[in-house]
């Protein structure tokens, strides 16, 4: 799976995602920021776009509950200065 997600570097995101719509045995969190933002969950076979949502998860549902209780733990002012980034703050700052 990882040479074919490599060799996809720098084609167009609707390559990327079409790809890994082909590879139902895994889960995906794609984050595009040209020529917008915008946030996908690519996982069974289907991709869920998520950019209005600005929120994706791909993973163990207990592990998204602890996303969940930390995520309003974050303080405003980091929010609304990290804007659409914030997010994926979250699931990389969580302690898992």
């Amino acid at each position: 799976m990882l040479p074919k997600l490599v060799g996809l570097r720098d084609q167009p995101v609707d390559d990327l995602l079409e790809a890994m719509v082909n590879m139902d045995y895994a889960s995906f969190v794609v984050a595009a920021l040209d020529p917008s933002p915008q946030l996908w969950k690519v996982s069974a076979g289907s991709t869920d776009e998520r950019s209005l949502v600005g929120r994706c998860w791909a993973g163990d549902h207990d592990e998204y509950e602890l996303f969940q209780q930390r995520c309003h733990e974050w303080p405003e002012e980091v929010l609304s200065r990290s804007g659409f980034s914030a997010h994926v703050v979250y699931a990389v700052a969580a302690e898992f």
